[in-house]
């Protein structure tokens, strides 16, 4: 049994969940709202940076068995 999704997470106007196109279309549909009007409702790239130095640090103090901090 599928589930419907609730109308607050269908941010792909003009298109049918069932629609092939509609999952590329829902990615799409947040960071291009967040072009046009300014607002922040995905990541960003700084925050992806963070995440990546926040996963790097991890991985060297597994490594080497020190501490490390996150630039």
């Amino acid at each position: 049994m599928q589930l419907p999704i609730p109308g607050r997470y269908l941010w792909a106007s003009g298109i049918d969940s069932a629609a092939e196109g509609f999952q590329v279309a829902q990615l799409y549909a947040r960071p291009a709202l967040d072009l046009r009007t300014g607002s922040r409702t995905v990541p960003d790239f700084d925050a992806g940076l963070r995440l990546h130095r926040l996963l790097d640090a991890i991985r060297l103090s597994a490594e080497t068995g020190t501490r490390r901090t996150v630039a």
